[in-house]
């Protein structure tokens, strides 16, 4: 069985409280690209990880049980009460600590392939919850549609609205970004609730709503990574780019582009300026 795992990038992530356990309250704006990786999962008689492409090496020395697919797996025997032995190959194109939820999209396609392979019959809500166990983009991820994050970010509004056509050209300094690191080191006041419940419908207008979010980790991460300010003052230099940040607790950045022909010819012209970095262009899933 073949599952294609969407990336999904945070058009803007508004930290806007803290709660005593330490966890940080958030606002953030996600969608999913027509990129990603991929899962080849089957039946078997014991469960089998395997990975190929990018991170492979890195992921290959994780410990199996910290292997999001693996606890996907896990979690969901514990809610079934019962074994779901399988093989399961991931063929990643996303790269390892990029904000692009690689793994978060891996473990929600694993959850998604267990209920068909082996005929459970679970509801989307009930592998939400699953999910929302293991990591807090997974209920996204399953969701896969552009949808507001709030509270610890499994608390999902799901947007009905299609957005604006827009294209993307996606930068990665080729170092990955540690969260927890982002968050500790992130300072300053919490941003107020903002309503966004509704969007502009227009490229144009859309671009200038964005222009009053931004991302509240971006200035840490840049001083944890200094490679993801140098990529953004290049976006920034591009004049057909309209709007550029960094998705998550980064490492990756992108620009937003009015056509897929701008954004493919910034994506060429900065892998040949730029080659020591990954550059790639996309547009939103299903356009």
């Amino acid at each position: 069985m073949n599952i294609f795992c969407p990336a999904k990038l945070n058009l803007f992530l508004h930290i806007t409280g803290k709660k005593e356990n330490g966890y940080h309250l958030l606002e953030s704006m996600a969608v999913f690209l027509d990129l990603g990786d991929t899962l080849i999962i089957n039946k078997a008689e014991a469960i089998n990880i395997t990975t190929h492409g990018t991170g492979q090496e890195e992921l290959q020395s994780l410990r199996t049980q910290d292997n999001l697919v693996y606890k996907a797996i896990k979690g969901l025997e514990k809610k079934v009460g019962r074994p779901l032995n399988v093989n399961v190959k991931v063929n990643k194109n996303i790269p390892l600590g990029s904000g692009l939820g690689g793994g978060s999209a891996n473990a929600a396609g694993t959850l998604k392939a267990l209920n068909t392979l082996f005929n459970l019959g679970l509801e989307q809500e009930t592998l939400i919850s699953v999910g929302a166990q293991i990591g807090s983009d997974i209920p996204v991820c399953l969701v896969s549609k552009t949808a507001l994050k709030t509270g610890t970010g499994t608390d999902l509004e799901i947007y009905n609205t299609p957005l604006p056509p827009m294209y993307f050209v996606l930068v990665n300094p080729n170092l990955g970004s540690s969260t927890i690191e982002v968050y500790q080191k992130r300072q300053g006041d919490f941003t107020p609730n903002m309503a966004h419940d509704q969007y502009p419908t227009t490229y144009n207008r859309f671009i200038e709503w964005l222009g009053l979010r931004r991302n509240d980790l971006q200035k840490a991460a840049c001083a944890l990574t200094p490679e993801i300010k140098i990529i953004l003052d290049i976006l920034n230099t591009l004049p057909s780019c309209d709007f550029s940040a960094m998705t998550g607790s980064g490492s990756t950045c992108f620009g937003i582009f009015q056509s897929k022909q701008l954004a493919q010819e910034a994506a060429a012209h900065l892998q040949k300026e730029h080659p020591k970095y990954r550059v790639a262009s996309a547009c939103l899933a299903g356009h």
